[in-house]
């Protein structure tokens, strides 16, 4: 039988044994004792790790609803998979997937049940005296665990639970599964991870609370790494995850209309940048690209680099500079020197980058375009033209001399 196919009857196998089902005030008072103490004494000298096996397992049938009985369980089974893989010279056994799988469905019982069943408790009796059991014991062990699957699937053994075929519901240990998996993603192998980060991530696009809606934030901030660290390349590639992400981002901040740790305003200007950067255009209204690219082999004299430097002059012709708002002739001749310096860095940038002719002749077209309003970038009032005179030594400057 397959090793994934074999791992959720190996791993229910455990929950069959034939102890008898012990009553809830024992499991609390007199059974999670005992799990505790096995986890405690289990890496001690001389310990018979069958028998403490045996013993956890026995705990688990007589209480096998009980979320920290389970997380005792799951942990003991992590720390065996852990176990055989360090002794395999750091490769999964088919024995240590057993226990990490068996782990899986143990630490899924924490979430499930009544609130009661993941209230923390404090004080219980143990070899050292006393213990505290706090959610983080619960959710590290989970972290874990998941993060021990994500490597196998990364391997090509992957876990059925990580390739699911319809959005994962937005409960119990999955929103945190998805930001496990999310932060691993940072090399292109990685990405065998996304199919279940994009599943729970679709599962809590309608969550109406922001903090609810995370895994849609790590998913962007996923897509985002794979970019900008470039361990994705390929044109068709980026632009698939930065439409993607700057899609999960908007979801994520939605009708809350701020931001939050998971994706900040700083965040949000580097997947800006990076929109920019890559020439991916995702709002309303025509095409722009970055200044980075409009003299690049790929654009230079293009629709939509003419387009991005004619919006580019519209932002720098200023009401002083058009004449509209009261200032001195110094103070208005220095706002439409602005505009000449700024074409002329255009025209140097263009001409260090091997592009001479193809620059000047861009940037006479993407003048006229901003002098004639042919182009004019959308929501930017409209102004009085550039005096004729000035549009003529611009131009002049623009074109190569014999």
């Amino acid at each position: 039988m397959p090793v994934i196919t074999r791992l959720a009857a190996l791993a229910a196998a455990a929950f069959a044994l034939a102890a008898p089902v012990a009553a809830a005030e024992d499991c609390e008072s007199v059974i999670l004792p005992r799990a505790v103490g096995v986890i405690q004494t289990v890496t001690g000298p001389g310990v018979n790790l069958s028998e403490k096996m045996a013993e956890m397992d026995g705990y688990v049938a007589a209480c096998p609803d009980h979320g920290w009985v389970n997380v005792m369980a799951a942990e003991l089974d992590l720390m065996i998979f852990k176990t055989t893989r360090s002794n395999n010279g750091g490769s999964a056994t088919q024995e240590g997937v057993n226990f990490l799988a068996r782990a899986f469905l143990r630490s899924g019982v924490f979430q499930q049940g009544p609130d009661e069943n993941r209230k923390e408790r404090y004080l219980l009796p143990a070899s050292s005296g006393t213990v505290n059991l706090t959610y983080s014991v619960a959710s590290n062990n989970r972290k874990a665990i998941i993060e021990a699957l994500g490597d196998l699937a990364k391997s090509g053994t992957v876990h059925p639970y990580l390739k699911p075929a319809s959005p994962v519901a937005c409960s119990g240990w999955a929103p945190s599964d998805a930001q496990t998996l999310a932060y691993k993603v940072s090399a292109k192998a990685d990405m065998a991870l996304l199919p279940f980060v994009e599943a729970v991530a679709d599962g809590c696009r309608a969550e109406t609370n922001q903090g609810n809606r995370m895994p849609l934030a790590v998913l962007a901030e996923a897509y985002m790494d794979l970019v900008k660290t470039g361990q994705v390349r390929e044109p068709a590639e980026v632009k698939r995850l930065l439409i993607a992400a700057r899609h999960a981002a908007d979801d994520f901040i939605a009708t809350s209309s701020y931001h939050s740790f998971f994706f900040s305003e700083s965040d949000d200007r580097e997947l800006i940048a990076l929109l920019r950067k890559h020439g991916v255009h995702t709002g309303d209204g025509p095409e722009t690209i970055d200044r980075a690219l409009w003299f690049t082999p790929d654009y230079i004299g293009s629709e939509v680099a003419i387009r991005s430097i004619a919006y580019s002059l519209d932002e720098l012709w200023t009401p002083l500079a058009a004449g509209e708002t009261p200032g001195t002739a110094e103070d208005v001749a220095q706002a439409r020197n602005l505009l000449t310096t700024y074409l002329l860095q255009l025209n140097k940038q263009g001409s260090d980058a091997g592009l001479k002719t193809e620059t000047g002749a861009m940037l006479r077209e993407a003048l006229s375009a901003f002098h004639t309003g042919e182009i004019r970038k959308p929501g930017t009032p409209v102004r009085k033209p550039m005096p004729t005179w000035l549009y003529d030594t611009q131009m002049k400057l623009l074109t190569p001399q014999p």
